[in-house]
């Protein structure tokens, strides 16, 4: 009963597969503090790895014209810091054998030979096994203390890691936190912290600190439990039951395919991408299968980080494989270089955002809108940088014989031509991703020309009714409800989601403050956080009352925008309907009164006739 994170109910046809995830296990919480205690001392000791090369080994080799790094199988490996340190001698790739004639073996710790290097005079001789096999001494000067430009030459790529990378180290560490803290008896919660836990001590900042720590086998090993976790979790995800079923045959699979990866080839990494990409597979099957509603948009934003860290990691791959190509040198090369890093980055940096904001069921409803921005973003970016580079080589042939081939004239052609495109394709683009993810926003920008129609010949109870199901179905409200006031006080002419008397209670409490303001936000507010006071000057109408969307959370700056745009025309439909209301009330007293008085004649003429 719950001894296993994998195991359950079987099919008549399957005896193996498991059906669903079991509750977490008593026992590994302690293995599981562990892992979470050796991740978190991963990366300060990764932090402080970095900080002592920063602050005490790099300037000391960089004090002589030199760069350092650690030899795969031990020792040093020096290079230029720049032209001069070339022109000195000193190769591209080398293996430090000894400093002023005191050697420098596999086991010479990489803080020793900067002591060294601190200590010695103003020169040095270093002894170096070149890449063709022979040993060379090359005598070196020591310079003097650099500026921040040769600062950054020398740590700027140990800054740019840390600065990179971080960011998204600390959001899977945030995410870990989070997932334990809120959903800690939850197992897809908990294989998917532990995955980003072992991603965490597997990249990143951790691997110079188990280089000094010499177990550099374990960021291999760390990868391996990172995929067979999330194989595992994928599949069951977000509730714990593997659908569609065959999900729990990849789970199955998970630890051998994991066990396969610690080969280190190229296979084995082929390998873990498409066992990644398998896994994934099935919530997004899911995803098509559930009907909208709050499970759906959980399924959404899990698949919104998976296929952004998916786009990511493969940006950052095809620049990788061109920069390692040698196609490219220089600027373009360092270009390459960057973008493969920040995709790499990235890869790791959306998957936990959408996990987290899944898990926790926080602003669910704001899926369809990053997914829509971020398409259009990305759609925007494409298409400009393509015609740009398209007009480029265009003009590049079509003018090189005419003006030379002038780079400035084709690039600002270029440019204006992508300038005028611009306008009309994000007005395209931005539509159909409205059209696509934002319908409901859409929807509520038509209630204003639906008003005109409404106004004429409904009451105001009608018309409440109308405007409480717009917003209903636009805005994913729990609930909604609109006020009429009568002169004297405010009453309800529609509502959906909530009883009259606990919008009597709300109102008993809120009417005459300021909490019917206009654009009024009251976070702390769970029942109608949202207040839009419909007024004609100084003179009140009513009021449109909101509660929370269905996942809890405040309607995004799109929605609140579309609320105001239909404060006017609301005010005045509701006017229109109260007058018609006040109408119908007058035609209907004077009806009664003459009802009255033929029952009265009738009463008398009965009378005198008796």
């Amino acid at each position: 009963m719950g001894e296993r994170i994998i195991g359950g109910g079987s099919t008549p046809g399957s005896t193996l597969r498991p059906e669903r995830l079991h509750p977490v296990p008593a026992r590994l919480k302690p293995v599981i503090a562990f892992v979470w205690y050796a991740a978190l001392i991963g990366q300060v000791g990764g932090f402080w790895r970095y900080s002592v090369q920063l602050t005490q080994i790099e300037p000391q080799f960089a004090a002589f014209g030199m760069l350092y790094d650690a030899w795969p199988d031990g020792g040093i490996v020096i290079g230029p810091l720049d032209t001069a340190a070339t022109r000195a001698g000193i190769p591209d790739q080398a293996r430090l054998i000894a400093v002023n004639g005191k050697p420098v073996g596999a086991g010479v710790s990489e803080e020793a030979v900067a002591r060294r290097l601190k200590l010695a005079g103003p020169r040095i001789v270093v002894t170096f096994d070149a890449v063709d096999g022979a040993v060379r001494k090359v005598g070196l000067q020591r310079r003097p203390p650099p500026d921040l430009a040769q600062r950054w030459a020398q740590s700027g790529s140990v800054l740019f890691t840390l600065l990179l990378f971080a960011p998204a180290s600390l959001t899977l560490l945030v995410a870990v936190v989070l997932l334990r803290m809120r959903r800690k008896d939850d197992p897809v919660a908990l294989l998917i912290s532990l995955g980003f836990l072992f991603a965490v001590g597997g990249l990143f900042i951790p691997d110079r600190f188990y280089a000094w720590a010499g177990v550099d086998g374990l960021s291999s090993i760390l990868l391996s439990l990172f995929l067979m976790c999330i194989m595992i979790a994928f599949p069951a995800f977000p509730d714990g039951r593997f659908r569609p079923r065959w999900g729990g045959w990849v789970a199955l699979t998970a630890p051998l395919v994991a066990l396969l990866t610690l080969l280190n080839s190229d296979a084995t990494d082929l390998l873990g991408v498409l066992a990644l990409l398998v896994a994934a597979i099935p919530p997004l099957i899911r995803y098509r299968r559930t009907p909208p509603g709050l499970d759906r948009q959980q399924l959404k934003w899990a698949a919104f980080g998976f296929v952004g860290g998916m786009l990511s990691m493969g940006v950052a791959a095809i620049a990788i494989l061109v920069d390692m190509s040698g196609m490219f040198a220089g600027e373009t090369a360092f270009t390459l270089s960057a973008i493969g890093a920040v995709g790499m980055a990235c890869a790791f940096l959306f998957p936990p955002v959408g996990i987290i904001i899944s898990l926790m069921r926080y602003r669910l409803w704001d899926a369809d809108l990053a997914i829509g921005r971020s398409i259009g973003y990305a759609s925007m970016t494409l298409l400009l940088a393509g015609i740009w580079a398209a007009c480029m080589t265009l003009f590049n042939e079509l003018l090189a014989t005419s003006v030379g081939g002038s780079k400035p004239l084709i690039a600002a052609v270029s440019t204006i031509i992508a300038a005028l495109v611009f306008g009309p394709a994000r007005e395209r683009i931005n539509g159909w991703v409205d059209q696509r993810f934002q319908p409901g926003v859409l929807e509520l920008k038509k209630v204003p020309h639906r008003l005109n129609l409404w106004q004429h010949g409904d009451l105001p109870e009608v018309l409440g009714g109308h405007i409480v199901g717009a917003v209903i179905d636009s805005l994913h409200a729990r609930h909604a409800a609109v006020l009429i006031y009568d002169g004297n006080s405010y009453r309800t002419v529609g509502r959906e989601g909530i009883d009259d008397v606990a919008i009597h209670n709300w109102t008993v409490t809120h009417l005459g403050t300021s909490s019917l303001a206009v654009d009024n936000i009251d976070r702390r507010d769970h029942v109608f956080p949202v207040r839009i006071t419909l007024d004609d000057g100084d003179q009140p109408i009513g009021a449109l009352l909101l509660g929370p969307r269905s996942d809890g959370s405040i309607y995004a700056r799109p929605e609140r925008t579309a609320l105001q745009e239909i404060e006017n025309p609301l005010a005045a439909a509701l006017n229109s309907a109260g007058q018609h209301r006040r109408r119908a009330d007058r035609v209907e007293a004077v009806i009664e009164s003459l009802e009255k008085r033929v029952r009265d004649l009738e009463t008398q003429l009965t009378l005198r006739a008796g």
